[in-house]
């Protein structure tokens, strides 16, 4: 098999990656949800970034959170994480 750039030649996955999801996107995904915690949901745009605040989250993550667009709710996580542009997992087969 040849070398395009592969860690694993049996699965094809790519150093930094977590399946299909790009370990970048899955580590802003964390921090985002360390910032805001569960309780939080559903809220605005509004809403996530007082909590970041509230629980001392880095100026990255608020910078982020206030990029989201206005007027929309958000139940989870997930929904911030898409609305953010970050590549999200499928449902597990």
């Amino acid at each position: 098999m040849s070398d395009q750039g592969y860690d694993d030649e049996f699965t094809g996955r790519r150093s930094g990656t977590t399946g299909s999801v790009p370990r970048a996107d899955v580590d802003t995904r964390a921090e985002v949800a360390r910032a805001l915690g569960k309780e939080v949901y559903p809220a605005d745009r509004e809403a996530l970034v007082l909590r970041a605040v509230d629980n001392h989250a880095s100026e990255d993550v608020v910078t982020l959170l206030g990029s989201l667009p206005p007027g929309e709710t958000f139940e989870n996580v997930q929904d911030v994480a898409q609305a953010l542009g970050l590549a999200v997992e499928g449902p597990r087969r």
